[in-house]
C-alpha cells in the first residue's frame, strides 16, 4: 500500500502481533482448566465470564485473528491476509456452533452472558465506535 507500506510493516505487524499473543495469553490463563479442543464443553466444564471473557466472548480467536493480522502486515503479504479473513470466516462459523452447544450446556446462564458481552471477537463498544464490526 503506497505511502503506509512502512507504517504497517514496521508498526502495525508487530504491534498486532504482540497485541495477539497478549490476547491468547490472557485468555489461555483466564479460562485454565476449562480449555477445550473440541466445540462441545466436556464434562464439569464451568462457564469462564472473568478476566479477559468480560471483554469479549472469545478473546483466544481475537489473539490469533490479531497475530495473523501482525504476520501479514509485518511480512506485507496481501495472501497471508487474504487467509487471515478466511481464517475470520472459518472462527466465525466455529464460534457459532460452539455457543449453541455453550447453550445447550448452560442453558441461561450462557444467554445472559451472551447479553452482557456482546462482542464475540472484539468489545462491543469498539466495534460500535469504529462501525466496522457492528
Amino acid at each position: 500500500i503506497p505511502y503506509l507500506g512502512d507504517f504497517l510493516n514496521f508498526i502495525c505487524g508487530p504491534g498486532m502481533l504482540t497485541l495477539g499473543v497478549g490476547i491468547i495469553t490472557l485468555g489461555l490463563r483466564d479460562i485454565g482448566p476449562s480449555l477445550n479442543l473440541w466445540t462441545a464443553p466436556t464434562p464439569n466444564t464451568k462457564l469462564v465470564t472473568t478476566g479477559v471473557f468480560n471483554e469479549v466472548r472469545h478473546p483466544i480467536y481475537t489473539g490469533l485473528l490479531c497475530t495473523m493480522l501482525g504476520i501479514s502486515f509485518a511480512t506485507g503479504s496481501a495472501s497471508r491476509l487474504i487467509l487471515t479473513a478466511l481464517l475470520w470466516c472459518v472462527l466465525d462459523a466455529k464460534s457459532d456452533y460452539e455457543e449453541e452447544q455453550l447453550v445447550n450446556e448452560f442453558g441461561e446462564e450462557y444467554a445472559d452472558y451472551m447479553k452482557q458481552v456482546p462482542g464475540k471477537f472484539f468489545p462491543a463498544e469498539l466495534a460500535y465506535n469504529l462501525r466496522l464490526f457492528w
